[in-house]
């Protein structure tokens, strides 16, 4: 997968010299069973989600134990209120 999402999230932690630790694990469908596959507690992995608003894309990355609060991703992305 030559220059592909991972190779460029790997070199950018690489060229600041920013630590991590990849793991392999067979394809897991939830942060829970992400975590049981590495042998970790919930907390220490994080999940991405794409978020659609206003017509835009929206990658949003937060502690695999934390719920989206989308009011708060609301605020942050200054998207007016629907509600």
């Amino acid at each position: 997968m030559n220059g592909g999402v991972y190779e460029k999230i790997e070199a950018m932690l690489t060229s600041r010299s920013i630590p991590y630790r990849a793991v392999e694990h067979d394809e897991t469908r939830t942060s829970e069973e992400s975590a049981r596959a590495r042998g970790e507690e919930l907390r220490v992995g994080g999940k991405a989600l794409v978020v659609k608003a206003d017509e835009n894309f929206h990658l949003a990355v937060l502690s695999a134990d934390r719920k989206l609060d989308s009011r708060a991703l609301q605020i942050a992305l200054a998207l007016p209120s629907h509600s």
